[in-house]
């Protein structure tokens, strides 16, 4: 029994670390949509090199890209990907050894012209919606800010002119008070008086 597992362990050895092994390549974060994404790998890799550009989150699927055999230790691939998404580069070697890149993300070049009609002309349109928004904000923040500096010249300028047709600011009139003037004082001093007569007549009867 023993001598049976150890006969089976080394001949699925081998498999198993061809499965395991990988070699190193290298590439960019991130890359513009319709632009040229160049990737090399190390030298020991055996050619011809099979390359695929696919979906991160689904790498087992069809290919977003199939570049195909590359006997060389480099490749340039037009990225045919709308922006926003993220695409990831799977190389298998003639040995059947990998190397899968990190995620690199699609980023918005301005340029369309390798996606389908349909996109480019959706994206574009996008593009002119967005630039048309960020104008219009500016614009509205500008109109602000002048009928914001207009508004204060103009209170400041009705309150200099109150205060100069006033004469002085000693004629203004709290919230509240009861006439306005010299007569107000007047009016106040005839109350006391009388009441000081009522009071002596009052006291002469008595």
């Amino acid at each position: 029994m023993f001598s049976t597992f150890v006969t089976l362990a080394l001949v699925l050895a081998p498999s198993i670390s061809r499965v395991a092994a990988t070699f190193d390549s290298y590439y960019p974060t991130e890359i513009g949509t319709c632009q040229d994404l160049s990737y090399a790998w190390v030298s020991t890799a055996v050619w011809p090199i099979d390359a695929v550009i696919v979906d991160p989150a689904q790498p087992c699927d069809d290919p977003l890209i199939d570049v195909g055999e590359v006997w060389a230790t480099s490749a340039s691939t037009k990225v045919t990907v709308k922006p926003g998404q993220q695409i990831q580069i799977s190389l298998l070697d003639a040995n059947n050894d990998e190397s899968w890149s990190s995620p690199i993300t699609v980023t918005d070049s301005g340029d369309y012209s390798c996606l389908s009609s349909d996109v480019a002309a959706s994206l574009s349109s996008a593009a002119v919606s967005s630039s048309s928004k960020t104008n219009s904000v500016y614009s509205g923040t500008s109109t602000t800010a002048l009928v914001l500096t207009t508004g204060v010249s103009t209170s400041t300028s009705h309150t200099s002119s109150s205060a100069s047709s006033s004469g002085a600011t000693g004629d203004l009139t709290p919230v509240g008070a009861v006439g306005t003037g010299s007569d107000s004082g007047a009016g106040a001093l005839t109350v006391p008086v009388a009441l000081i007569g009522a009071t002596l007549a009052t006291m002469l009867f008595l």
